[in-house]
């Protein structure tokens, strides 16, 4: 019996500890039972009260109602508000703050309707979690100075209640300039809505600084209050209005019962609706990228009638009394533009053309005076650099005209440029500009198709397509298509000074060689067209002084700006002592989307890292890039295996990464003027994150992109460290990084696009869509494979050298000249020569006909000569007429990887070196060539053809396991072909004898292959040899036909005659 009074407490305690392991739930750290543990007098019945309630306790915590519920998204590096308190914008920034803390329900753990329990409550660790997340929730949304001076605090609470009482500005000085700010805003140039909405945000502000408690009442006087404002917003907002307003003002302020604001809004809206509708002007000079318009008309007299037909009243200046303007534009009352003249030029009547450009007169101040005033020089300045610098075509198809020139001078000029109608003045400098210009035939709004103009790249123009791209099966004039013709049959008399066109397909005769003898697009599908042509005519500023007259690029330039300071890149500070800045400068470039529209205007910021000092200024800088054999062997898989390619865009991919030297850099060009503050003397900026330029800028950037996909599952390919991959299920996914840029191909659509949501968490990116235009590379693809080239590459390369209208060569090297380094004269500026064979050698991505030239050319590149520099020239006039040659992969299903290799014996005049030449195919794909002088001298051709399969067995196994990496199987053998037969048989026969003795280890690396099943050699006869344009200068016969056998193709070859 006594020892079962002993069990009695046992059996007591054993319900208890039956819960003890749930001291903590799965994925949870909320406490549960540690009181229970301790407890073996419970019964077990109050045990499981008691864990019931906590259980309770802890499901309401994982309720989304609960101020303690924490979204799966919701982590410390998150910024919930999109804009950064400097101590300026607490008002916004408070205010944006509450609304997103209200929408996760945290807004408790700020306002202190929460407040901190005591360390031993069980509470007090889900407390602390969800008060340390809203922390740094706000911490991420402020400037350095701030976070310093807040960093510190424990409780969320103390850290709001400190930024409000640092920055609420509610005092008397901060009223007053509100109310001035409000009753000086007036519309002057800008539009109504932009009026509208300052004005609306300065009423917002101001309520915000007043802090009124209304109580109930039984009277009026609330609403009384409520009305008395808004009547006082309604005056203000109408007192600020441009007198064009005035008619429609005054019916306004007569309407009873009195419309609201947002009526009154709407109404004024209409009405300058109506009035833009009716044919308001608006001036090329003061706004070059004004959209052209068309008036038609027949007659002088007919040239303005207002198309409202009544429905519109024209202002009426309350200075001059004249009609046609009002008094914020008056010329009589603000002075005249200078060189306004008086003089009255003919009336000009035109037809519904397309794109008509009727530049207003200079001085437009009655509503007689509409006809055409001469331009004064400043004028014509702004005109001649608004076509040379901003206008460009916007053309599918290559359309030339001729035209019979009046000889009459005496009235202006109506000139087609590449589909737009500019109106010339005189013959003097317009003459001469229009005379270099090619014409094409005026069509109808409905009919408007871009051309494309060849004869002058330097000048060119373009308008806003207002109309979709159409496909132009010919060069023939475009017929409009209304249903009935508004065109007279017989010149009128008033037209008979102007040039007339007839419209044929005839070549300018003043050009013998024109570019579109050498690019057609007559085979290109009308989709890919017009993406082609959006992307040749978009011209990109070169430096800032250039983009700073463009909206465009202002806007670009500021986003990046902007960027740099939301993530807290830098602070603008005064240089130290000894300290030294390095420059920057920007880079502007467009980005697409798949259908050929422009994704963005894009602006970069660049350091000049070259005057870093290394040990000073960095450490490391090793950073891999992606190899373009990888890219290529990407585009080919995807050719072969009809995989999906994609395109993404990490916006300021290197801002991602910190800094940990010290650095300074000086301030961007023009950024006073963007972010429109002035500097303190001596400003630089302190870098705190790398930037582009920076030498260990894209090691800083790789090293997070990499970690990131590898926690998303992506193993880095050992061939290619830039090259990562996953497979799961049967699903591929291959992301190839360059820099910024990344490039996805996979089986799976789905796949994709879960990868690129995924990688939205981590990093600001842009979808770029299908990839059509890739690191300079033109994709084109169809059924039958992919096509790539560097055809816009080669156009500005030769626009840019002045190569564009020159004789095109047969083949890229003469045959018959042999080069030397001290043979000629001196270049006088070799970097320019320098920067052109580097040029060269990017084109090498899609270009195997110009590796041995180019691999020449290069050698002199210490000491050019005028020889060299006319071998350059070769090499542009055979581009000119091969520009859009390039690799086309089929879309078959062979994967056998076979090879070519060959070496010219002792063709180095300098130093009697051998050039070693290969290429690589998979398939009937070529992927891989190289062409390259050979380290050392080698003392029989067949020594330096073993040289030679050594360099190509190098290569042909890494594309093996390039090949593994992307999960598609390789059988070998792989086969190399060889026109040497000596070489082959050194590779075969393991016996050393006097032929190889002078042969280094390294060479018996295809022996090697051999003897494992690698690789088989075959024998090749040498005019079957691939390889050999890659080592020597070839007569274009045969380099035409060996070069079509690597599968170079020409997509832009013009249609046979």
């Amino acid at each position: 019996m006594g020892k079962q009074k002993k069990k009695t407490p046992n059996r007591n305690k054993s319900p208890v500890s039956e819960y003890s392991p749930m001291k903590t739930r799965a994925g949870s750290s909320y406490p549960v039972a540690d009181d229970i543990v301790d407890a073996p007098s419970l019964t077990y019945a109050a045990a499981r009260d008691k864990i019931q309630s906590i259980s309770a306790e802890i499901e309401s915590f994982d309720n989304a109602h609960s101020p303690f519920f924490l979204h799966s998204s919701d982590h410390p590096g998150l910024s919930i508000v999109s804009h950064i308190l400097d101590g300026t914008n607490y008002n916004n920034w408070s205010i944006a703050m509450k609304m997103s803390l209200d929408a996760k329900n945290k807004l408790s753990f700020v306002d202190g309707s929460l407040p901190r329990p005591e360390i031993d409550n069980r509470m007090f660790k889900i407390w602390s979690r969800c008060n340390s997340m809203v922390k740094a929730w706000m911490l991420n949304v402020v400037n350095k100075e701030i976070y310093d001076s807040i960093l510190y605090y424990e409780d969320a609470a103390e850290m709001w209640n400190d930024l409000f009482l640092r920055f609420r500005v509610s005092n008397l000085p901060r009223k007053y300039q509100l109310e001035q700010s409000i009753h000086t805003l007036k519309q002057g140039n800008l539009d109504l809505s932009t009026y509208y909405t300052k004005k609306k945000t300065l009423w917002e502000q101001l309520a915000n600084t007043r802090v009124i408690s209304v109580k109930k009442c039984n009277c009026d006087h609330v609403k009384e209050l409520i009305e008395e404002a808004e009547t006082s917003k309604i005056i203000q907002f109408l007192m600020g209005l441009n007198d064009s307003f005035a008619h429609i003002r005054g019916q306004i302020l007569n309407m009873k019962p009195r419309p609201c604001l947002t009526e009154i809004y709407n109404m004024l809206d209409q009405d300058e609706s109506q009035r833009i509708v009716g044919g308001s002007h608006t001036s090329i000079l003061s706004s070059p990228a004004a959209a052209f318009q068309v008036q038609a008309s027949q007659t002088s007299d007919q040239s303005h009638v207002n198309l409202t037909q009544g429905s519109y009243q024209k202002p009426k200046c309350s200075y001059c009394h004249k009609l046609g303007h009002t008094a914020d534009k008056c010329y009589k009352q603000h002075g005249y533009p200078p060189g306004a003249k008086w003089k009255k030029a003919q009336t000009i009547g035109t037809t519904n053309l397309a794109a008509v450009t009727q530049l207003p007169p200079v001085v437009d101040q009655s509503s007689e005076k509409k006809d055409y005033e001469e331009l004064s020089n400043d004028q014509i300045q702004t005109v001649i650099s608004y076509l040379s610098n901003k206008l460009h075509t916007t053309s599918v198809e290559p359309i030339q005209t001729q035209s019979c020139a009046s000889t009459s001078t005496s009235v202006p000029v109506i000139s087609q440029i590449s589909g737009t109608f500019l109106a010339l003045y005189s013959n003097s400098y317009y003459d001469m500009l229009i005379s270099s210009i090619s014409k094409e035939p005026a069509v109808s709004p409905r009919a408007w198709f871009p051309a494309q103009t060849d004869d002058l790249p330097l000048v060119q123009t373009s308008i806003p397509d207002a109309h979709p791209h159409q496909d132009v099966s010919s060069s023939k004039a475009l017929i409009p298509s209304e249903s009935k013709s508004t065109r007279q049959k017989k010149p009128p008399k008033h037209l008979q000074d102007f040039l007339c066109y007839n419209n044929t397909t005839s070549i300018n005769p003043n050009i013998l060689y024109p570019i579109t003898n050498y690019v057609s697009y007559s085979y290109l599908a009308e989709p890919f067209r017009a993406f082609i042509n959006t992307i040749t005519n978009d011209i990109i500023p070169q430096r800032y002084s250039e983009a700073k007259d463009f909206d465009v690029w202002c806007t670009a330039m500021k986003e990046e700006i902007g960027a740099m300071t939301r993530t807290r890149t830098w602070s603008i500070c005064c240089l130290p002592a000894n300290k030294k800045a390095i420059g920057c400068k920007w880079v502007f470039t467009i980005k697409y989307n798949a259908d050929g529209s422009i994704e963005r205007y894009k602006a970069r910021l660049v350091a000049k890292g070259y005057t870093q000092q290394e040990g000073l200024d960095y450490e490391e800088t090793f950073s891999p890039v992606a190899k373009l054999t990888s890219v290529r062997m990407m585009l080919l898989l995807a050719a072969k295996l009809r995989w999906s390619i994609h395109q993404l865009d990490i916006s300021n991919a290197f801002l991602n990464g910190d800094l940990d030297e010290e650095i300074y850099m000086k301030v961007p060009p023009g950024y006073a003027d963007l972010i429109g503050e002035a500097l303190p003397p001596n400003a630089v900026c302190r870098l705190h994150k790398s930037i582009y330029g920076l030498k260990q800028a894209s090691r800083q950037w790789f090293l997070k992109l990499s970690a990131t996909l590898k926690t998303m599952g992506f193993g880095k390919s050992n061939a290619d460290h830039t090259l990562f991959t996953k497979y799961v299920d049967g699903v591929f996914l291959g992301v190839l990084v360059y820099v910024d840029d990344i490039l996805i191909v996979s089986n799976s659509d789905a796949a994709v696009a879960g990868f690129i949501e995924e990688l939205k968490m981590f990093f600001k990116l842009r979808d770029l869509g299908t990839a059509k235009y890739f690191l300079g590379l033109e994709i084109a693809r169809t059924d039958e494979g992919i096509s790539i080239c560097q055809r816009k590459y080669i156009l500005e390369l030769l626009s840019l050298t002045g190569f564009l209208g020159s004789k095109p060569s047969a083949a890229p090297m003469d045959p018959s000249v042999k080069l030397r380094k001290d043979v000629g004269v001196p270049v006088s500026d070799p970097s320019a020569y320098r920067k052109l064979v580097g040029k060269l050698m990017y084109l090498q991505l899609t270009r195997p006909d110009i590796a041995f030239a180019v691999n020449t050319l290069c050698q002199f590149s210490h000491d050019p000569r005028d020889i060299h520099l006319t071998a350059v020239h070769k090499v542009l006039r055979y581009l000119k007429g091969t520009a859009g040659q390039g690799l086309f992969y089929p879309a078959d299903d062979t994967f056998d990887l076979r090879g070519y290799t060959d070496a010219d014996w002792g063709t180095c005049k300098n130093n009697r070196r051998s050039v070693t030449g290969y290429c690589m195919f998979i398939g009937n794909s070529l992927v891989s060539w190289r062409s390259q002088k050979q380290d050392s001298v080698s003392m029989s051709s067949a020594e330096s053809e073993f040289r030679a399969m050594s360099s190509g067995t190098k290569e042909m196994i890494w594309l093996s396991r390039l090949l593994n990496d992307f999960k598609v199987p390789f059988k070998p053998p792989a086969y190399l072909y060889c026109d040497n037969t000596a070489a082959i048989h050194i590779a075969n026969n393991s016996v050393f004898h006097e032929r190889t003795k002078h042969v280094e280890l390294d060479c018996y690396k295809t022996r090697e292959q051999i003897d494992s099943g690698f690789l088989k050699t075959m024998y090749v006869k040498t005019e079957e040899q691939l390889a050999d344009p890659l080592t020597k200068t070839l007569y274009p016969a045969p380099f035409r036909e060996l070069i079509a056998k690597m599968g170079v193709c020409n997509i832009y070859a013009p249609l046979p005659s």
